[in-house]
Parts: structure tokens; C-alpha cells; sequence
């Protein structure tokens, strides 16, 4: 990963390694921003970032289990992360979820 940061000329970056062939989640980030920890898993990357517009906010980077038997438990772990905070936050990632037929 700190190649990738570097080559992206990023000051700041935390990454959770995929599990076998599945996942695997990073955020990077330059230094006008402030970037706390809040908490994180094989699925997640919760934090608080600081310093753009002078608004601060949460963001989650999710990865939704890729078999379909045990992506309850990933709903579950948003849910979680949902009831730790308040005001403006943004959850994006690969969710696993199937929206059409069409792409079984």
C-alpha cells in the first residue's frame, strides 16, 4: 500500500489486508485534512475527518461479505456503526449486494 500512496502522492493512508482473494479496504488522504481512527475490521474503515470546508464528518469505507449466506452479518456491522454517531456521514465501498437478476 505505500507504494500506491506514493504513487498517488498522498501523505496519509490506513489499509485492513483482503482475507485470501476477498477485500481488503484502504483510505488515503493529503495533509489538509485530520483524520481520526474511530474503528475498524476485514469489512471496515470507520473514521472522522477534519478540515475540508471547515466541516467535519464521518466516513466508513465498507466491504460487504462476498459469500451471500453471511452478508447478514455485514448489514449487521452497519447497523452498529450507525448507532455510534451522530451528524453528517458518508458510507461507500463494494457492498456485494445483487440488485438485478442480471447480475448473477
Amino acid at each position: 500500500m505505500e507504494v500506491v500512496q506514493r504513487q498517488l502522492g498522498m501523505n496519509g493512508c490506513f489499509s485492513v489486508g483482503r482475507v485470501g482473494m476477498f477485500g481488503g479496504l484502504a483510505i488515503l488522504w493529503q495533509d489538509e485534512v485530520t483524520v481520526s481512527l474511530r474503528s475498524y475490521s476485514k469489512g471496515h474503515i470507520d473514521v472522522f475527518i477534519e478540515g475540508v470546508e471547515q466541516i467535519g464528518f464521518r466516513f466508513t469505507g465498507f466491504y460487504g461479505h462476498p459469500k451471500t449466506h453471511l452478508r447478514k452479518h455485514s448489514w449487521e456491522l452497519l447497523r452498529r456503526l450507525d448507532g455510534n454517531g451522530s451528524g453528517p456521514s458518508i458510507v461507500g465501498g463494494d457492498f456485494n449486494k445483487i440488485l438485478q437478476a442480471s447480475e448473477y
